[in-house]
C-alpha cells in the first residue's frame, strides 16, 4: 500500500481515469448554475416551477444511475476478461431497462405534469410554469436513457485502445 504513493503510473491512470469523470461533473454542474441563473432572470414563480419539476427529473437519474451502476460491474469484470459477447449483452440489457423507465416518465411528463406539481405546490402561477417546464423538459428523459447509459458504461471499458481497439467497443 506504501508503495502506491509512490507509483507514478498509479497517478497516471488515476488521472486518465478520473479526469474525463471530474471534467464531465463540472459541464454538468456548469449547466445547471447556467440554467439557474438564465431562469432567476424570470422571477421567483419561474425558479419555483423548474426547481420542483426538477424533482421528478432527480428521481428519473437515480433510476438511471442505480441501474447503469449495477450493469457497470458486470460490463467491468467482463470486458477484463475479454468476454465481448456479454459486455455486449449487459450494454443491451441496461439499455433497454433504462429505456423502459424513460417511457413512464415521458407520459406523466407529457400527460399529468399539472398534478406532478400541484403535488408539492398549490401557487396556481407556479403549476403552470411547472406543467409547460415540465412537457418540454420530459423529452429529456428519453435522451438521458440513452446517453447516460452509455456514459456510465463506458466507464467500466477503461480508455480506447488500451485493450481493445475502438473498433472491437460493444454496441447493443
Amino acid at each position: 500500500m506504501a508503495d502506491r504513493f509512490q507509483d507514478k503510473t498509479y497517478y497516471a491512470e488515476l488521472l486518465r481515469i478520473g479526469l474525463p469523470i471530474m471534467v464531465q461533473n463540472l459541464i454538468f454542474s456548469g449547466l445547471l448554475m447556467i440554467d439557474n441563473v438564465m431562469i432567476g432572470g424570470l422571477g421567483s414563480a419561474a425558479i419555483s416551477a423548474v426547481g420542483i419539476a426538477n424533482r421528478l427529473s432527480f428521481v428519473f437519474i437515480l433510476l438511471l444511475f442505480g441501474v447503469n451502476s449495477g450493469a457497470c460491474g458486470f460490463s467491468s469484470q467482463f470486458w477484463g476478461k475479454g468476454d465481448l459477447v456479454s459486455v455486449r449483452k449487459v450494454l443491451g440489457v441496461s439499455l433497454h431497462l433504462c429505456m423502459a423507465a424513460a417511457v413512464p416518465f415521458f407520459l406523466v411528463s407529457q400527460f399529468l405534469p399539472r398534478q406532478v406539481i400541484a403535488f408539492f405546490i398549490r401557487d396556481a402561477r407556479v403549476v403552470e410554469l411547472g406543467a409547460a417546464f415540465l412537457r418540454i423538459n420530459g423529452w429529456s428523459f428519453l435522451v438521458q436513457s440513452v446517453s447516460a447509459t452509455y456514459a456510465i458504461q463506458s466507464r467500466a471499458w477503461g480508455a480506447p485502445g488500451r485493450r481493445w481497439s475502438p473498433a472491437s467497443w460493444p454496441s447493443p
